[in-house]
């Protein structure tokens, strides 16, 4: 079982700790962070006139990242009655968090929340993009005839007598219509209809704290402040006198307004700080981004998670008066790993749409228009890995192929109107494309086919590596030329194939996020400088 979203989501759980994390004790783990982040492919189909014809080379996704904190006061557990209850201490009073995509590339902050608040935050979004088309057809006849007839009439008596106030009345009416009528009505209609949505929502009380948020407009980055505002404001008072905390180490004193410290305590009983910085803290944080990536540029983003935590305490010092302390510095809460927290994403990958529905299959045809990266064998020392996406955003193909260290021109792959040509050349070199797609289903089968073939006097294998499954490799030789003997050059291999009385049953997919390498060589090692292998399309159905 799996959320809707899950093929275009990650999510990461982490503990935190108060400080930099000694591994081999967990004294100083104070809560946990919760991530999410979700990639979907967007196509810009707006026109402002009719220069929107010329579209940019470029892809564009949006990025929803969402982050949950969650803090505890373990000596907030402690609820028994104490006689000798006069100081709260190391309590949280202040948190300062951000979010940062740290990328070269377009990145327009789209929306972030929560905003600015000291209350109740209430916050929900959608989005989705759909495609419908509807045809029909409808007739209507009606025929017959319609007769009515209506007869009303009505009497009123009353008699009343006074002073014995009694009276008799009485009041009478009739009314009857007869109706009738004949209809005929034929319909036929046919629809189809398309949708991709994504709805977040999230709920988050705060009781006597205050959220405040900014944007960097030159990183894009939201920052929210959180801090207690009741009974004792973090934010407002962080004025210190110097003296220092004797129960607790790194805090100073506060300068506090008469009028605030009497909310503290009352003929020498003193009162707790507010509920959340008492039990803990559990605040949720999200921001939408979105990322043009030009076709040239690296597909991965960086994203960071920035944490500063403070406590506060509040105390009945020696001569009676209640004194109020706050760390003098932040400390910025960790992972096992250290600060920041940060994750690494692959865009195109993410945003790859599930594989298996009739109006999206998984094709790519190698046109030069297709690719969102042309190929460009060695010319020197130079070359260029491509990359190509099908139009369903279902199939995304690379080439990985290592050139460093091959001097050999006119090695590597290029693009035709027709084809994607591969020319292997003479030194004993092959070259490596990889598929990716999901499958989010068990039951249905799936194979992979290549409408390809040769050029030349020398055969080509070609070696494929499911889900980088070594053990796992299929091998199979191309001797076909183009149209040769009337055969259509297709290679089909069975991915699944869940036929149980069949001798070639088996399941090579998993659920997720699924590979394919294709190794493209000479057939046992001979050599042909001719020789090329040509592929028109790769299918995935």
């Amino acid at each position: 079982m799996y959320q809707t979203k899950d093929p275009n989501s990650i999510r990461k759980y982490y503990d935190l700790y108060l400080g930099y994390p000694d591994k081999k004790s967990i004294s100083n783990k104070i809560g946990y962070l919760i991530t999410e982040y979700q990639v979907l492919n967007y196509n810009d189909v707006q026109v402002e006139n009719v220069q929107s014809v010329n579209k940019p080379k470029d892809r564009r996704f949006f990025l929803h990242a969402t982050q949950r904190i969650v803090l505890f006061n373990e000596s907030g557990i402690d609820i028994n009655p104490d006689e000798d209850d006069d100081r709260y201490l190391n309590y949280p009073v202040l948190l300062k968090t951000n979010i940062e995509v740290y990328s070269d590339v377009d990145i327009e902050l789209m929306d972030y929340s929560p905003k600015t608040v000291n209350t109740q935050i209430q916050e929900s979004g959608s989005q989705g993009q759909s495609e419908i088309n509807t045809v029909g057809k409808s007739s209507s006849n009606t025929v017959g005839s319609s007769f009515s007839d209506t007869n009303s009439f009505g009497t009123s008596v009353s008699i009343s007598a006074s002073p014995l106030n009694s009276g008799v009345s009485a009041n009478y009416e009739h009314s009857s219509t007869s109706t009738y009528n004949s209809s005929n009505t034929a319909e036929r209609n046919y629809s189809n209809s398309k949708n991709r949505d994504l709805s977040e929502s999230s709920s988050m009380s705060i009781k006597d704290w205050g959220a405040y948020s900014h944007v960097n407009p030159k990183l894009r980055k939201p920052t929210w402040i959180f801090g207690q505002e009741y009974p004792w404001s973090s934010i407002n008072f962080r004025k210190t006198t110097g003296d220092h905390n004797p129960h607790c180490e790194g805090q100073v004193k506060l300068k506090i307004p008469n009028d605030i410290l009497i909310r503290l305590s009352d003929d020498g009983t003193l009162f707790p700080p507010s509920q959340l910085s008492m039990f803990g803290i559990d605040f949720v944080m999200k921001a939408f981004w979105k990322i043009t990536l030009e076709n040239d540029a690296a597909d991965e983003i960086t994203l960071h998670h920035w944490i500063h935590y403070f406590s506060g305490s509040h105390l009945i010092d020696e001569d009676g008066v209640v004194s109020v302390y706050m760390d003098n510095r932040p400390y910025p809460l960790t992972t096992e790993k250290g600060f920041p927290t940060d994750i690494t994403l692959n865009l195109p990958i993410m945003a790859l749409d599930v594989l298996g529905s009739p109006q999206r299959p998984a094709t790519i045809g190698f046109t030069p228009n297709k690719f969102t990266v042309l190929p460009k064998p060695i010319e020197g020392n130079l070359s260029q890995n491509f990359k190509i996406i099908s139009t369903t955003n279902t199939l995304f193909i690379e080439d990985i192929t290592n050139y460093t260290g091959i001097n050999e021109n006119g090695f590597g792959f290029s693009a035709t109107p027709a084809y994607l040509n591969a020319n292997l050349g003479q030194q004993n070199h092959d070259l490596r494309v990889k598929l990716f797609f999901k499958v989010v289903d068990s039951v249905h089968n799936y194979k992979l086919t290549l409408k390809h073939w040769i050029i030349g006097n020398s055969e080509v294998k070609l070696t494929f590596i499911i889900n980088n499954d070594e053990n796992l490799r299929i091998e199979k030789v191309v001797d076909s030329r183009e149209a040769e003997g009337g055969e259509d050059n297709l290679l089909i291999i069975a991915l699944r194939n869940l036929d149980y009385s069949a001798i070639d049953y088996h399941d090579y997919l998993q659920l997720g996020l699924n590979s394919i390498e294709i190794l493209i060589q000479h057939k046992d090692n001979v050599k042909d400088y001719n020789s090329e292998y040509r592929i028109r399309a790769i299918a995935i159905e």
